[in-house]
């Protein structure tokens, strides 16, 4: 008898492997899918978490320096000219991005603002608005971060509670498309 060159696994394993395969398909199509009657599920995540504003203040943290207004920093200038020469093709993103430019913050490797997000609506808008090739954010070839939603500790001393649930929007330093910094 010739000893053969093709390895083959053990009986056994070959059994479990096969019921495994077989199986597959069906746990795909279960982990997939849902029922009729459960409602689908949602893309927007309606309890702020920690874990999202964790995130945020990493990043933060991450652009090191201090806090500049947008207007008297170096990568601000050319992002809010960049912003405002490319035409804003949804009308919601006219309001969210002045909205946007009026609480950017700078530091020394990029800016942010946090954006109050009341709704979902608002939540599916500001991650249209960053990530959209035709939003005026793609103007800029800087990387994009968008924090889930979160509650804002500092906005309770200013007394507006009705805005506490915000998204922060990260811009890094960058250029304007075609053009130079």
């Amino acid at each position: 008898m010739k000893p053969s060159l093709v390895w083959r696994a053990p009986r056994p394993l070959r059994r479990a492997l096969g019921v495994m395969l077989a199986a597959a398909p069906l746990l795909m199509v279960s982990a997939c899918c849902h029922t009729p009657a459960e409602p689908p599920p949602e893309k927007f995540v309606k309890v702020p978490t920690a874990k999202a504003r964790a995130g945020f203040e990493r990043v933060r943290t991450n652009l090191k320096g201090e806090d500049v207004e947008a207007s008297k920093s170096k990568i601000g200038v050319p992002l809010i000219a960049a912003l405002r020469a490319k035409p804003v093709e949804q009308p919601a993103w006219k309001g969210l991005m002045e909205e946007f430019i009026k609480g950017l913050r700078c530091r020394d490797r990029g800016c942010y603002a946090e954006l109050p997000a009341a709704d979902a609506q608002r939540v599916l808008q500001i991650g249209d608005f960053v990530t959209n090739t035709g939003s005026p954010l793609s103007g800029w070839t800087g990387w994009r971060y968008v924090s889930g939603l979160y509650v804002a500790d500092a906005m309770r001393e200013k007394g507006e509670g009705d805005q506490l649930r915000r998204m922060a929007v990260v811009v890094l330093a960058g250029q304007a498309r075609g053009g130079r910094q």
